[in-house]
Order: structure tokens, then sequence, then C-alpha cells
């Protein structure tokens, strides 16, 4: 019997590091892409960023496409890809906002979001497009 407890206690050690251990590395990967997402966009509230992102990892790989067909619909009328954490206290409801700023007429800027909607975002699982919001 004495055995069997020391050696439930010694699983439950082992599996505390590894879960340590786990938190650790997953840490270590959250903090590497909010520093990838960071050279691709200017990130208001990286804090709050990073917070939110941390409960939706599956986001960062989103994101680091997104701003790739951001890239190739806007191409080099973009002057600065912000990204934010959104917070609607009334509604209940939280985002991230990526927009796009242009030097364009409103007009091509309607334009260009709409080819970027029909090419790219569309084609997104709406619980993507319900935690990403992209404006111009």
């Amino acid at each position: 019997m004495e055995h069997t407890l020391t050696s439930n206690l010694k699983n439950k050690q082992r599996l505390k590091v590894s879960l340590n251990t786990l938190s650790a590395a997953s840490y270590s990967k959250i903090k590497d892409s909010i520093e990838e997402l960071n050279k691709l966009y200017t990130i208001d509230n990286i804090d709050s960023v990073q917070n939110f992102l941390e409960n939706h990892i599956n986001l960062y790989e989103v994101l680091s496409d997104v701003y790739i067909k951001i890239k190739d619909v806007f191409g080099k009328d973009i002057k600065e890809l912000y990204l934010e954490h959104f917070i609607d206290p009334e509604e209940d409801f939280q985002c991230i906002c990526i927009t796009v700023i242009t030097e364009l007429s409103v007009d091509k800027q309607i334009e260009l979001r709409n080819e970027f909607y029909e090419k790219y975002w569309l084609d997104q699982d709406v619980d993507i497009r319900t935690l990403v919001s992209v404006m111009v």
C-alpha cells in the first residue's frame, strides 16, 4: 500500500513538472509569435492582444495569413497595418481588429476591401471572422 502511494505521488510530481515545462514552452512560443506579429503589424495595446491570443492560439497563423492576403490585394498602397484588441463591454464582445491604412480614394479603398473579402475573407470560417475583423 505504501509503495502504491509513493508511486502515485512520484507520478503526480512528474506530471506537475511536465505541465510546468509545457507551460514554459507554450509561453515561449506565444512570446515568439507575438514578436513575429509585431514585425507585420503596428500593434496597439500589445499586452491586451497577447492575453486575447493566449486564449485563441489558432489565431496566430490566421493573422500571419491575413497579412499576406492584405499585402496581395493592397500591395504598395498600404501605408500602415494596425492590429488591436477590441472590447465592447456592453455587448460582451471581444475581437482582434486589423485596420488597413492607405492614401487611396474612398472608392478605391472600398473596391480593394471588397476584392479582399471576395478573394479571401469570406472563405474563412465564421468563427474566425467573429474573432478577427478587417477594416479599411
